[in-house]
Order: C-alpha cells, then structure tokens, then sequence
C-alpha cells in the first residue's frame, strides 16, 4: 500500500508539471469581452477561458466554479502560482472573476511587512499598465486593528480591484490579497468589504421547496468551498451571507474578523466569533443549543452518562484531572459509542427542542448553522417520512446536499445557531 501511494502520488505531480501554465491576467483587460463570451456551457471546455477545465463546479446550478491549486499548479496570475480562483455567473453570464492572488489559509505565511508591501506595489503597477488608467485607493476598517485596503481601476466596461489586508497584533502577519474583475451595470460596481444583509426575513420562506420524496429544503444557499483550510466557520457564514444578498463578501474577510487560524476558529471562541460576525453583517444571531457550555454541564453529563452506562454494565466514565484542572479530550475518549447514543436520546426534552428548531427554521426558510465536532455544517431541510435532516457541508457541489437520521444528527449535535437577517421589511 506504501508503494502504490507513493507510485500514485508521483504520477499526480508528473501530471501537474506537464501541464501548460496559463496565465488568469490574459483574461484582465479593459474591454470586458470575457463577459459576453465565457457561459457556464463554455467553461470547461477551454474554447473561451483556456483553464476552464481546471475549475470545478461548486454546486448543481452551475453559478460559480473554482479552481484550487492542490494537486494542479497550472493556473497563474501574472505568472505567480496562484491558490484559488473562482468564477461566478449570473443568468446564465459571467458577473466576476475572482483570484486569490495570496491567502493566509492557503498559502506560505508572509510576516515580513516590506515583503508584503513590495508584492502589493508590483501587482499593482503590472494591472495599471494592463488596464492604461490611474487607480484609485480607498480602505475599509474592520476593526480597531484590521483595515481593508482597495485599489480600483475603473474603465467604461469593467472594473478592477485589488484587496488586501493584515493583521497587525503583536506582530506582522498578511491576511490576503485579492483580485477581482467584474463587469459594470447600471453604474460602479459595489465596493463593500462587510455588505449587510440584502433581504428581508419575510423574503425568505418563498425559498422553501416540497419534494415528491419528501423531502422539505431551502434552495439557492450558495455553495463555498472552504478547501483544505480550516474554515468551516466563515465558509458557512459567507453562504449564509451570500443566501442573504450580501453577495461581496469573502471567507478570507470573515476569517479575520473572527479570529480563525489556519487549523479552525476555536471551539471556546465560536460563539463569540460568530457573534462578532453577526454584529458587522446586520444579522441577530441566536443561540439554540450547546451541549456542553462550562465544567458544571461537563459534570452532569459524565454524570448521566455513567447511570447509562451502569445500567448497561458497561464502564464508567472517568474523569481525568491534572493540576486542578479538568482535560476534557482525555475523558472523552474514553467513551462507548453505544452508550454515548443512548445517553443523548435520554435526553428527551433536549432532543424534541431540536427536532422543532429544525422544523421550525428551515420553514421559514433561515438555515440552521449546525456544530458538530470539530467542525460546522449547515442543516438546511428535513423529512419526517425518513425521519432525516438535510444537510449541506462546505466543501463543493458533491456535498450541498446531504441526508443523515435525525437521531444520528442529533447525537452528533455540539451547538445549534442561526443568523437572521435584521431588516424586517421588504426593500422597496
């Protein structure tokens, strides 16, 4: 098995080296023809963008694809590899084109500040020469110290933008930076860092859809894929917000605002993360559920675990202290999963709670930010003829819909949120 890995894994990297660069900045021009040539019927034949068969759909409606350099390094933005990009479209034509020209979760970190500047400025000179006008510069405060900067190159047709941010407490650390090329409607194109949630909750049940299968689902989340980054947190709200109407908003700007690292937001810190996020979005963001909130909710389900399990005469759970402290990930993996089940399903009232959340939101068409360990999802749709729950993760169109029992998801359930749009009443 070591052989064949190894035979597998050098046969990939072969393939990714005999495939021919291509260049993303070809397509940046001030003319805009991409926009009226490149469709979702196009791309992936390379007949218009010759590195469409590198992008992958991120979802079943075909209105946004991606390209993550993993195994391929074929896709280049004025000759630098790139980690990611995406394409969006809208009614059937291309709306944006997205680079990821640098990205803390992807990418080498860079801590040196004149090394991130002295990239920022080459970049910039290369698209003014390309698009022949003067940029304009503007920024963004995140935070007390986060600031996004912009840099816009405006033509009749298109505009151009570059975004990049760092982070600055206690020691230099670069966030991202960003390219976009968008087509020009009905005047500038929307130059917002943390847009506020478009729609109204009123809005939100006409996306409710009623299968023959039984099946009861919100349709037209987006999809964003989180890639190999421990992201999950801001991939999820970014869908959310984008399901929202605040559709210029990236998880690279989520993460910053929220704190997360490269391998996750913290679980003691998700909470407030996700409060911090809600706050900047126009959104209220409600808590439903946490399984285990402090040492005393700790406490009582060891305590009620080892009644199961005593009834069961399986082993009890001990629990392991050091130095005053409680190790909670050392007492956990001591338990049974036949007994960790039945110990959640004992909890009655707790479970009912959870089946009238799912019912209750996912009608009203607000998606459920679902907790589960180590990682958050969204519950988007149920069916009480299966007695399931659908789900979507966050990680491409193979998995924006998905089933799982109801009682399964709920003994998986760590925490249970929504984020509701504040605006109560339809924009006129």
């Amino acid at each position: 098995m070591v052989r064949f890995t190894a035979a597998l894994a050098f046969s990939l990297a072969l393939f990714a080296t005999d495939a021919a660069p291509y260049d993303l900045a070809d397509v940046f021009d001030g003319d805009g023809a991409i926009f009226e040539k490149l469709t979702p019927a196009n791309l992936r034949n390379n007949s218009v963008l010759k590195a469409g068969s590198s992008f992958q759909w991120l979802s079943s409606r075909r209105d946004s694809a991606r390209y993550q350099a993993l195994k391929r390094k074929d896709v280049t933005f004025f000759s630098e590899v790139i980690p990611e990009a995406i394409v969006r479209f809208r009614d059937g034509r291309l709306s944006r084109i997205y680079v990821a020209v640098y990205n803390r979760g992807d990418s080498d970190p860079i801590t040196d500040e004149d090394t991130f500047d002295a990239k920022i400025e080459t970049l910039s000179g290369k698209l003014s020469e390309k698009f022949g006008v003067e940029p304009q510069d503007s920024r963004k405060r995140l935070g007390s110290k986060a600031t996004v900067m912009m840099r816009s190159w405006n033509t009749p047709r298109v505009v151009c933008q570059l975004r990049w941010s760092s982070n600055n407490r206690g020691s230099f650390l670069a966030e991202y930076i960003l390219a976009s090329l968008e087509k020009k409607q009905n005047g500038d194109v929307e130059d917002a860092v943390v847009a506020k949630a478009a729609k109204s909750a009123a809005e939100l049940p006409a996306n409710v859809k009623r299968n023959a299968d039984g099946d009861v689902y919100i349709d037209g989340i987006p999809m964003v894929d989180q890639g190999a980054k421990g992201y999950c947190v801001p991939a999820v709200v970014e869908r959310v917000m984008k399901y929202y109407g605040a559709d210029d908003v990236t998880q690279h700007t989520i993460a910053q605002i929220a704190g997360t690292r490269n391998f996750g937001t913290d679980v003691n810190e998700m909470y407030n993360s996700l409060k911090r996020i809600s706050n900047r979005f126009g959104c209220r963001l409600e808590e439903h559920y946490t399984f285990i909130r402090d040492v005393r909710d700790f406490r009582r389900f060891i305590d009620r675990y080892n009644s199961v399990a005593r009834k069961n005469k399986a082993p009890k759970l001990k629990i392991v202290e050091r130095n005053n402290m409680l190790i909670v990930d050392e007492t956990m993996r001591q338990l049974k999963e036949e007994i960790y089940r039945k110990t959640r399903m004992d909890d009655k009232s707790a479970y009912k709670k959870f089946s009238k959340y799912v019912h209750d939101f996912i009608d009203k068409g607000i998606p459920l930010i679902w907790c589960v360990p180590g990682h958050m999802r969204l519950i988007i749709g149920y069916n009480d003829r299966e007695s399931s729950v659908v789900f979507s993760d966050t990680w491409g169109a193979k998995f924006e819909f998905q089933k799982m029992k109801r009682d399964d998801a709920w003994t998986l359930t760590y925490g249970l949120y929504t984020l509701e749009p504040s605006r109560r009443q339809t924009r006129k």
